[in-house]
């Protein structure tokens, strides 16, 4: 499938469910493709850049229609493109929720991160949201295994959830 075609599906689908989720009360929130890449078995990837999801949010203009914003798929796209999304769409109150992790490296090449060393300074993305106003559900998503670690990544999860909980309390003690 093309890039147009999925482009039409999309716009055939957002404007066909839009309406619902509206009457219903619920919030779309648009994820970016995983890894963000032009293709991936011959099937276009259209989620992938800045001015792809400005696209997207114009096509189905409601605040309903918001983003999973995936710090580290928006990483692997670039650390510059991933700021400029998360200050444009935060700044829209544009973003659901947020899967708090970084990568280091880009597309084509790139692995997980501990946050502190990926690509990002994630205090200042969490800083970033706080002063936006986002008051919605941070995950902390894809993390690397430790050694010793369970299917799971425990411990990994656990540090994650740890930096993110000293941010936030940095943040709302005027740090």
């Amino acid at each position: 499938y093309s890039e147009d075609e999925i482009w039409k599906n999309y716009e055939y689908y957002i404007k066909a469910l839009l309406p619902v989720a509206e009457e219903a009360g619920v919030i779309l929130a648009l994820h970016p493709d995983d890894p963000p890449v032009p293709a991936l078995g011959g099937v276009a990837r259209i989620m992938r850049s800045f001015d792809a999801f400005k696209r997207a949010m114009e096509i189905g203009d409601s605040p309903n229609h918001q983003l999973d914003f995936c710090v580290g798929s928006w990483s692997e796209m670039s650390p510059e493109e991933c700021m400029e999304g998360l200050h444009y769409f935060g700044k829209q109150g544009k973003i659901a929720y947020v899967h708090f992790r970084d990568v280091l490296g880009k597309v084509p090449k790139f692995r997980e991160a501990f946050i502190g060393e990926g690509n990002l300074d994630m205090f200042e993305v969490m800083k970033t949201l706080h002063g936006y106003g986002f008051n919605g559900f941070l995950i902390d998503d894809h993390v690397p295994m430790m050694d010793g670690d369970s299917g799971w990544k425990s411990y990994s999860r656990a540090y994650a959830t740890g930096q993110m909980v000293t941010m936030l309390d940095l943040l709302q003690r005027g740090a």
